[in-house]
């Protein structure tokens, strides 16, 4: 049996105690974790360990070591930020800021299973929250000052996470790929990333850039406004024929009633055109400010543009994001519940 194999509650690695298992993709699993120090002093984190079944591939593990030394370099309050880098009996492990929320997948089913319908404005401000982190790390130059093309291709709402405090992260960098990065280069046969939110020239294999994360980006909104994907099929293989040649359903057939102005910003995304498609996650904001979106109770101009203000995004807290967060607080509690039961130590200021 592997060492990885033998990770469990308790296990020590490093300076950080694994506390529970909260989640796990197809190449790692991540952990809450209590990092302990001198004095007594804690902190909780969440540490991401390769899965035993690929801990002995040199590329999965070139995966991981790049997604730490990418993600690492981003310093941006809409991205998780990389804590640490270690390697204990032959684990490696990376190390991020504890997000205190739930993942915007999580959001959604529980919105859908309360019958609760996720207003625009709310959807809107998510995304666009997302897309100042993602801007960032496209935006993300060397030591020369070169910029490094990076781009994350695994976009979706799995990793945009929404904290309790409104406040958006986006994470999982593992199958990002940058300028003189050889482990993220895809391989023949080999698609990185989530079928349903990959670009057309993703789903082809072809070459990637910023325009791909923008399209993923495009249908995360589109599925987060309607309640559809607008390219799913029965399977992988008809999902990804749709994304590549199916146009762009316009929202305005399943609901007239659908705003015009939020509509252009979902096609500008979704763009198949690589000459038409939007290159720039900022311009995308920008015209999602513009949006004069017929909700209930409309946000003041003053209350709007601050919130796309990127020296203040984090400090602003629509009154609308409480009304997200409603669909997850039954979840908190149960899940504070259990961090009690291990004596994690969990924040229950809100």
């Amino acid at each position: 049996m592997s060492t990885n194999d033998k990770l469990a509650p308790g296990v020590t690695l490093g300076r950080y105690e694994l506390l529970l298992p909260i989640a796990q993709g197809g190449m790692a699993t991540v952990w809450a974790a209590r990092q302990k120090g001198s004095r007594g002093f804690q902190k909780t984190v969440a540490v991401k360990t390769m899965l035993p079944s690929l801990s002995e591939d040199p590329q999965f593990e070139q995966m991981f070591l790049d997604e730490a030394a990418l993600a690492a370099k981003i310093h941006h309050p809409n991205v998780a930020e990389i804590l640490d880098l270690g390697e204990e009996e032959d684990i490696l492990y990376i190390v991020m800021e504890w997000v205190d929320g739930e993942a915007l997948s999580t959001i959604t089913k529980q919105a859908k299973k309360l019958n609760v319908t996720i207003q625009h404005h709310i959807a809107l401000k998510a995304i666009s929250q997302a897309c100042l982190g993602l801007h960032a790390a496209h935006e993300l130059k060397d030591d020369e000052g070169q910029i490094l093309h990076l781009v994350h291709r695994d976009v979706s709402p799995q990793n945009i996470l929404v904290t309790y405090d409104g406040i958006v992260k986006l994470v999982d960098f593992g199958v990002a790929k940058a300028m003189g990065r050889a482990g993220g280069e895809t391989t023949a046969g080999q698609l990185k990333g989530k079928v349903p939110y990959m670009s057309p020239e993703q789903a082809r294999g072809g070459n990637v850039d910023r325009k791909t994360d923008i399209f993923a980006m495009g249908i995360v909104l589109y599925k987060l406004t309607t309640g559809l994907h607008p390219f799913l099929g029965e399977n992988d293989l008809v999902t990804m024929k749709n994304i590549i040649g199916r146009p762009v359903p316009s929202p305005r057939l399943k609901n007239p009633q659908f705003p015009v102005e939020l509509e252009q910003v979902i096609l500008k995304c979704l763009q198949k055109s690589l000459k038409s498609a939007s290159k720039q996650c900022w311009s995308c904001i920008r015209q999602s400010k513009k949006c004069k979106l017929q909700w209930g109770r409309r946000l003041s101009t003053t209350t709007w543009d601050r919130s796309f203000d990127r020296s203040s995004v984090t400090a602003v807290k629509s009154v609308g994001w409480h009304c997200a967060m409603r669909f997850v607080h039954s979840m908190s509690a149960r899940r504070h519940l259990r961090a009690r039961q291990r004596r994690l130590p969990c924040s229950t200021t809100r």
